[in-house]
């Protein structure tokens, strides 16, 4: 599950152009369209999660930040930190690393 959600994020991270569409003032729930799981963050570990239904909660909401480069940051609006690949060799995806 954990490489399913690298994927996603991965997935909007590499495309540049519809994430430049997306309006940095927003909160967006992130959705893996092909198994319709949310990513959410558990404050407890700063580890992202897929879960099977949207929450409310502020840990399923992110927004997007636009870098000169054409790139992204994922933005959780609970810890108000970005999301990063724990390591090269690792699938777990975090937040909180400045």
């Amino acid at each position: 599950m954990k490489k399913l959600l690298l994927s996603a994020l991965t997935a909007l991270i590499c495309l540049g152009a519809v994430a430049q569409n997306l309006s940095e003032e927003y909160y967006y729930h992130l959705r893996n369209v092909w198994f319709g799981k949310y990513a959410a963050v558990n404050t407890t570990s700063k580890t992202v999660n897929h879960q099977p239904s949207k929450g409310n909660g502020d840990n399923y909401l992110w927004r997007v930040v636009k870098q000169p480069s054409g790139s992204v940051y994922l933005i959780n609006k609970a810890t108000g930190t970005a999301a990063y690949p724990a390591s090269d060799g690792d699938q777990t995806i975090k937040v909180g690393k400045d």
